[in-house]
């Protein structure tokens, strides 16, 4: 069940990604809701779980690109997995941590998008890399509205199962 509930939060984040988040346009500059999701959860429930929901955010990513297959899949689940690494000895309550933490698993997922893409033969428009840091600031500061709301609903409502448990 505890599965069932972080494909559904990325879901949700999904769906906020592609239909509410184009209006909050700052400079050019959309951020990535689904990846700010994904890193939060790892921050929250581990390794496993970020790697499992950044492999299902990036496949939903991949579903509307108009590129190949299976390049935010694989860098979302690299970055989820990554970033879910620092869960106990980083990110055990400390808040603070988040904002910056999120900011650099954006320049990583960044870089490894590029990195993928360019072994898989893409095109990579310049324009791309000037996005990078202003993404990255962006997303560390959405980092704080997502992290809040998710760590006390995944407290209160999903605790139930232990933690690691694929259900």
């Amino acid at each position: 069940m505890r599965l069932f509930y972080n494909y559904l939060v990325v879901a949700i984040a999904f769906l906020i990604q592609v239909a509410v988040m184009p209006y909050f346009r700052v400079f050019g500059i959309i951020p990535d809701i689904v990846l700010v999701t994904v890193v939060c959860f790892s921050f929250i429930e581990g390794q496993l779980a970020g790697g499992l929901n950044g492999f299902f955010g990036g496949v939903l990513q991949d579903l509307i690109s108009l590129r190949g297959f299976g390049v935010n899949a694989l860098s979302y689940t690299i970055v989820g997995y990554g970033s879910g690494l620092f869960e106990q000895t980083l990110f055990a309550g400390n808040l603070f941590l988040v904002v910056p933490a999120v900011a650099i698993a954006t320049i990583a997922s960044h870089f490894l998008y590029v990195w993928l893409a360019f072994l898989v033969g893409y095109q990579i428009h310049l324009s791309f890399f000037g996005t990078t840091i202003p993404t990255a600031i962006y997303n560390g500061l959405l980092s704080v509205v997502v992290f809040i709301p998710l760590s006390k609903f995944w407290g209160r409502f999903v605790d139930e199962a232990p933690k690691g448990v694929i259900s």
